[in-house]
């Protein structure tokens, strides 16, 4: 397994020398996961991945807040969600390419546990996440989708399919077929903003408003495309909190 590497050759002349080295600022790193393998090989390809379990690469120490989690191409079952909360991580998970990587959180839990921290997503899909709270298919303070599909997710709370304290972030996205069964947001539920942009939005319903989207600040669309949401309270596309 791949592990960060120390310029200790520049540390030991700066000794030498009787400098005193400034703290060297955290590099990122790109770990690859691939559920597909047997077991773990040296790291950095998904010929020889660096895990083969994506939650234990969340949980791993050496996985660190700002690392990339390079989720190789397979359908995951997961058993329980990411829990970038618990392990007190900002990650981006990357997939290859939505129709390639899938996180499927089998109805048992929400998929992304991120509650305090920021989440980016790209190049894959999202389904099947439940929660008795808010966020089905994400929860986290803020959120960033790039070219990411999430669906069939459910959540008794807000945001059938994500749930942010903060922002949401989607581009060249899709969010279809989520609920909020007993709250607002069937698609997206943000406290803060939600940003589309190239963004097909359809068939998400609430028992609250904004089927669609529901943001507590402002909402921006850029060639988003919002239909067929069902709301039984106000605005089945998409709302605007007091």
């Amino acid at each position: 397994m791949n592990r960060r590497l120390v310029a200790s050759g520049l540390l030991a002349a700066l000794l030498w020398h009787g400098a005193t080295p400034a703290p060297a600022a955290a590099v990122a790193h790109t770990w690859y996961v691939n559920g597909s393998m047997a077991a773990a090989g040296t790291g950095g390809s998904c010929a020889a991945p660096d895990f083969v379990d994506v939650v234990a690469a969340v949980e791993d120490g050496d996985v660190q807040s700002g690392d990339t989690l390079f989720v190789c191409k397979g359908l995951y079952r997961l058993s329980g969600p990411l829990d970038l909360d618990g392990a007190n991580k900002n990650l981006t998970i990357v997939g290859e390419g939505r129709t390639k990587t899938t996180l499927d959180g089998r109805n048992l839990d929400r998929v992304i546990d991120a509650t305090g921290q920021d989440v980016s997503l790209q190049d894959l899909k999202v389904i099947q996440g439940r929660t008795d709270g808010s966020g089905g298919g994400v929860k986290a303070a803020n959120v960033t989708l790039l070219r990411v599909a999430i669906s069939l997710n459910r959540a008794a709370g807000d945001g059938g399919a994500v749930y942010a304290t903060g922002n949401v972030t989607l581009t060249d996205s899709m969010v279809s077929t989520n609920a909020a069964t007993d709250g607002d947001g069937g698609g997206i539920y943000a406290a803060g903003n939600i940003t589309l942009t190239d963004t097909l939005v359809v068939s998400n319903s609430a028992t609250g408003s904004g089927a669609g989207l529901y943001a507590g600040a402002d909402i921006t669309l850029d060639g988003a495309d919002i239909q067929r949401n069902t709301a039984a309270a106000d605005a089945g596309g998409a709302y605007v909190g007091d």
